[in-house]
């Protein structure tokens, strides 16, 4: 398997890039594309790839108010 990083360029080998906590480039920071050969496989967001979310007082207020 080989990750190509869309931004700088790097590339990775291996089959460690089926880990979705591993599908990051570790330059800067961008999601790899992901191919086994000349086909695809992976070019997409894992749940771990995620930004954090986090919410503010008011909207937990409001949610709770909501119920």
């Amino acid at each position: 398997m080989e990750g190509i990083c869309p931004k700088c360029s790097a590339h990775y080998y291996g089959w460690a890039l089926n880990n979705p906590l591993e599908q990051r480039c570790e330059i800067c920071g961008s999601l790899l594309e992901i191919s086994e050969g000349k086909v695809c496989l992976k070019a997409y967001q894992s749940p771990f790839n995620y930004p954090k979310y986090e919410m503010t007082s008011n909207e937990i207020r409001e949610l709770i108010m909501a119920n």
